[in-house]
């Protein structure tokens, strides 16, 4: 139970985050103790906390409705351009997961995908509105050539296979060797 407490000390009870608070939370058997969720709550902050009901998650979590998907997509697309341009490259390799997952990750936080992410939290309902048009995180990542597909196969002049979110249009080849 201690990590579990320390987590909400350090990630929800945040001096950032809000002094209102709505916590959702899914029926993992830790998230239950509500008695000591409250214990390191602030007492400035007010807290209402929802559980998801078993078996619902993919229905009412946002990540697993709007999130999670995009993420797998884009993990494939590089862990298949690795496997098949670069055969040193072990993808299964501790080491080589965390780097792709902490490159995604990243991708995925930039800012031109605020309107993406709402998606995530309309479809579930707990949205009124409809985002604006967006792209999603694949479709920035990966974009289309002018033959209109992906540019996951390196050419002659090794062209980069993916664009960098945060350099906004500048290209980048990962280093996999």
């Amino acid at each position: 139970m201690g990590v579990m407490l320390e987590f909400f000390q350090e990630c929800v009870f945040d001096k950032d985050m809000p002094d209102d608070l709505l916590l959702l939370l899914d029926s993992w058997t830790s998230w239950k103790d509500i008695v000591a969720i409250d214990s390191v709550k602030p007492a400035s902050t007010s807290l209402k906390t929802v559980t998801i009901p078993p078996g619902c998650t993919g229905k009412i979590q946002p990540l697993d409705v709007g999130v999670f998907g995009q993420f797998k997509k884009i993990i494939k697309a590089i862990n298949a351009y690795a496997q098949r341009n670069y055969p040193n490259f072990h993808v299964a390799v501790r080491d080589n997961i965390l780097k792709v997952i902490s490159l995604v990750f990243w991708q995925m936080s930039h800012p031109s995908l605020k309107e993406w992410v709402k998606e995530a939290w309309f479809l579930p309902g707990y949205l009124n509105s409809h985002p604006l048009p967006y792209d999603t995180p694949f479709d920035l990542l990966f974009p289309m050539d002018v033959a209109g597909h992906l540019n996951l196969i390196p050419s002659k002049w090794n062209i980069a296979f993916c664009v960098c979110a945060s350099l906004e249009g500048v290209f980048w080849r990962i280093s996999l060797e």
